[in-house]
């Protein structure tokens, strides 16, 4: 596939997708609060797969899916050999984690959501009234893990 190239798009039966079997995401704690963004919002981001039905990027996107009872999914098809859908695996769930808030723009447009703000929280970890007030800062560094630690249990570098 080229640059270019647009990906292939289709339907597949929700059997017919394979999640790929040495997935290094950690994701399942992910799930229903990408199975609420579905139910809220639609179903926005394709899952990508290979020629083999085998999923590159939205395994997340593809638990929550099943959750919610869909029997076939929209997705697009990426030609990539075995070693491009690797690499594009683990650099499109890497990348984000380059990026970083702006924790007043962040409360500028969560401030504009007023009554709605509550129904946000499944998608923080933090608690909303916390940053509004200003009591946690989006922009901290990212927790160190320990050796050893599991990533629900990190803790800051000293």
């Amino acid at each position: 596939m080229s640059v270019s190239e647009a990906p292939k798009i289709v339907t597949l039966n929700v059997l017919d997708i394979k999640p790929y079997w040495r997935n290094p995401r950690e994701n399942h704690d992910a799930v229903q609060a990408v199975k609420r963004s579905i139910e809220l919002y639609g179903y926005n981001q394709l899952i990508a797969v290979d020629r083999k039905n085998v999923i590159i990027a939205g395994h997340t996107r593809y638990l929550a899916l099943r959750e919610l009872g869909w029997a076939h999914i929209p997705v697009q098809v990426l030609d990539l050999d075995d070693r491009q859908a690797k690499a594009y695996r683990i650099i499109d769930n890497k990348t984000s984690e380059f990026a970083k808030w702006d924790g007043s723009l962040l409360l500028a447009e969560l401030k504009e959501l007023g009554d709605d703000l509550p129904s946000l929280q499944p998608f923080f970890r933090e608690p909303l009234p916390f940053l509004e007030a200003g009591l946690i800062r989006l922009d901290a560094p990212a927790p160190v893990l320990r050796p050893g630690s599991r990533s629900e249990e990190h803790t800051s570098e000293l």
